[in-house]
């Protein structure tokens, strides 16, 4: 049951936060999440203000909060179900790797914890927060999804060929 509840949370905060990412000028939350430096995020800060959408910019991010458990989870237990089916059926190189994609769904929601630590001094003052750091883990937590979302795809392929395969 809490499978669904992870499942529903994941779609429905990442399309809110969609959304919330069109309404947004100067790339919307993920221009200030690739910021590098505090001028750019004065700049992006700047552009939110003066569009009146500083609030839903704020807003936003702390919606990011729940998203990152909600996808960290999401994709953690999509792995691990695509890892667990391909040990039933002996492809051990592939339930290696999703199994390892869980754990990195759980690393980039990590990461992504720390992006958004960084990044909250920004709406009391621009000057403050990290940029790099924020930019920093926004990049690899971005590299980590890519590799758990295809290892996820590719797996769920490959588990379903073989099972159409076995029939």
């Amino acid at each position: 049951m809490w499978t669904w509840a992870v499942t529903v949370a994941f779609v429905v905060i990442g399309l809110a936060l969609f959304l919330i990412g069109l309404a947004l000028p100067e790339g919307g939350l993920l221009g200030l999440e690739l910021a590098t430096s505090h001028e750019r995020v004065g700049e992006i800060l700047g552009a939110w203000h003066a569009e009146g959408v500083l609030g839903l910019g704020a807003f936003g991010l702390g919606l990011d909060m729940a998203y990152l458990v909600a996808y960290g989870l999401f994709l953690a237990v999509v792995n691990a179900r695509v890892a667990a089916t391909a040990r039933a059926r002996g492809a051990n190189r592939l339930a290696g790797a999703a199994a390892l994609a869980a754990w990195l769904s759980i690393g980039a929601a990590v990461l992504d914890l720390f992006e958004n630590a960084f990044q909250v001094p920004y709406f009391d003052d621009p000057t403050a927060g990290v940029p790099m750091g924020a930019a920093g883990c926004a990049t690899v937590k971005f590299i980590l999804l890519i590799i758990v979302i295809g290892v996820a795809i590719g797996g769920a392929i490959a588990n379903r060929r073989a099972r159409t395969a076995a029939d």
